[in-house]
């Protein structure tokens, strides 16, 4: 048995005591293990609180792009890059999951672009 220090009076205590011999204190000596699982729960609880990123997508996903100039223009260079035609793009539709991109080129070509981390595969459909 550790003799530490009284949490009222600080006189010196048994560990295992179930007064304080000084000052009368009920449980004089209490371990800091249950502080310590507080303070770590707090600090958890604050994390999930202020600074969980929620899942959160890449900016540049496709999954909820809408149909403007900048999207068709990144569009069609991704498909020219992996080497199919589009010189122009007539219209993007995003889909609702999976982060991909259907887009309609020179009213003939359907080609399907899905975001895989910022590194695109096209797919003609």
């Amino acid at each position: 048995m550790a003799m530490k220090k009284c949490r009222e009076c600080g006189g010196k205590v048994s560990s295992s005591a179930k007064t304080c011999p000084h000052c009368g204190v009920s449980k004089p000596y209490t371990s800091p293990s249950g502080c310590l699982i507080f303070i770590l729960a707090a600090a958890f609880a604050t994390y999930m609180t202020f600074f969980k990123d929620d899942d959160k997508k890449p900016e540049n996903s496709y999954e909820k792009a809408e149909d403007t100039q900048e999207v068709r223009s990144e569009a069609q260079a991704v498909i020219q890059s992996r080497g199919f035609t589009c010189t122009k793009v007539n219209s993007t539709h995003a889909a609702a999951f999976g982060g991909s991109i259907t887009v309609f080129c020179d009213d003939v070509y359907e080609y399907k672009i899905k975001d895989n981390g910022g590194k695109y595969q096209v797919t003609a459909e």
